[in-house]
């Protein structure tokens, strides 16, 4: 009798450690689908939280720079490191207005701007050129520098200069 009680604490025993490993393996197998989730998902912490995807939000911002002849508003879409905007002057006397799209790219403060078209005219002695544009907020107001092309009329010559176009509301 006191080998069967034996046997059947052994077999209780043996049962029990089976239960044990089978449950300590499926919890090893889980652990190795989280890895590969893990590597695969873009490192998400576990297999039941998502991946987090990070959208930037778009920033509108406006500038404005009154000219001798023309008004000049720069609207701009920030959207990470991307950008999408328009220029549109008007001319004061006659309240012409024209417009073209650009895009372009933002590296620290510093935009890298294509034009889709013809930008329009900003004054009758300057002209638009393809150097980077820059935000700049060392004065406490944020201020947007374009260097245009532009005319001296003491001189009679041409040189770059940095025009600055103040923070405006956006209509």
């Amino acid at each position: 009798m006191h080998t069967s009680s034996t046997i059947k604490t052994l077999l209780v025993f043996g049962l029990a450690l089976f239960i044990i490993a089978c449950n300590s393996s499926s919890e090893k197998k889980k652990k190795e689908k989280e890895k590969i989730v893990d590597t695969t998902v873009g490192n998400a912490s576990s297999a039941s939280e998502p991946p987090v995807i990070k959208i930037d939000q778009p920033i509108k911002k406006c500038f404005s720079n009154d000219g001798l002849q023309y008004r000049t508003i720069v609207t701009m879409k920030l959207i990470g490191d991307q950008v999408l905007g328009m220029v549109t002057t008007e001319e004061l006397k006659s309240h012409k207005k024209e417009t073209a799209d650009f895009e372009g790219s933002v590296s620290n403060n510093q935009l890298t701007i294509k034009f889709k078209a013809t930008p329009p005219p900003f004054g009758k002695a300057s002209e638009w050129t393809t150097r980077p544009w820059s935000l700049d907020t060392k004065t406490g107001k944020e201020t947007l520098r374009i260097i245009f092309n532009a005319k001296n009329y003491e001189t009679n010559k041409w040189a770059e200069t940095v025009y600055e176009f103040a923070l405006a509301d956006c209509k």
